[in-house]
Formats: C-alpha cells, structure tokens, sequence
C-alpha cells in the first residue's frame, strides 16, 4: 500500500511545536524527502557530509557503520563526537534504543530527536525527525520518542520514503 507522506506528517505537525523532517536513506545518502514548511531549517549538508554529527546521520550509520570511513571525523561544534570510542558508544545507544538524539553537535542551538522508518520486513529506508531549539526540545522525552515511532509506522509503507 502507498502512503502519501504529506497528510501523515501533517497531522503530526499539529501535534507538536517543533520542525518535523522526513529523510530516505538510499545507496547510503540521506535525502529530504519532506521539509516542514513553518520551520526554517539551515545546515542540512552537514546530515549528508558529516553523518556523526547528526541523528539523521547516526540511524543511518548504526545500518551502515562503513559509511564513517577512515581518518579523523570533522568537529561541526564543540559538542560533536568525534572519539571513536565515544561515537562506538552512541552508536550502540542508538541501536538499543532504536532511535537517535543531537544536543548542539551538528549546529549550537539546536536539537534532535530521530526514530527510523522501516519497511514491512524491517529494513531501514528512512528517518521521521523532530528538531528544535535547544533547551526546547527534550531528546529524552518519552512521549515525543512514542508521537514520532508511531507516525513512523504508519509511514512504513510509504514509497516516497524509499
């Protein structure tokens, strides 16, 4: 079954107060799919040239960890990780939590919080995110993680995604 994104993330939209993103995954690139139209939205090439900074980037690499590649990773702010023991680290919260955060590590000020969108087999295709202002947007909220992965599986067959 097709699902057309646009009234999906609409209705998510209203729910919350923060941009709302959809990104495919395809061929190892992140892609914009959907922009939320009411929140301006800078630096989207740091999620397809620096993956480790941001929490579109890290879905993407817990699927793809090849996609780090070799040589020191690119400090985007104070607050990137870079180690590769810390980046090991996060990257195994996120597979365990099955959803992933940045706190001002792709730009000072802001926050994510992404959960992955998947096909009926559980394949990774894509990521629903919700980004806002840091202090803002709490990465840890319970509820907001629950709004974005049950949006997610509704857009789980969506083609557009994929």
């Amino acid at each position: 079954v097709d699902i057309d994104p646009g009234p999906v993330l609409e209705e998510l939209r209203a729910q919350l107060r923060y941009g709302v993103y959809l990104v495919s995954y395809t061929g190892g690139r992140v892609r914009l799919v959907d922009r939320d139209p009411d929140h301006e939205l800078s630096g989207e090439s740091t999620w397809t040239t620096h993956l480790h900074a941001s929490a579109i980037g890290k879905l993407l690499l817990v699927q793809r960890p090849e996609l780090i590649g070799p040589g020191p990773l690119r400090r985007i702010t104070e607050c990137t990780k870079t180690e590769p023991a810390e980046l090991r680290a996060e990257l195994e919260r996120v597979r365990d939590e099955d959803a992933a955060s940045e706190v001002d590590e792709s730009r000072i000020g802001r926050s994510a919080l992404a959960v992955p969108v998947r096909t009926n087999d559980h394949r990774l295709t894509g990521a629903l995110t919700a980004i806002g202002r840091t202090g803002r947007l709490s990465v840890n909220d319970p509820e907001i993680r629950d709004l974005l992965r049950s949006y997610a599986s509704v857009l789980r067959g969506s083609t557009s995604v994929s």
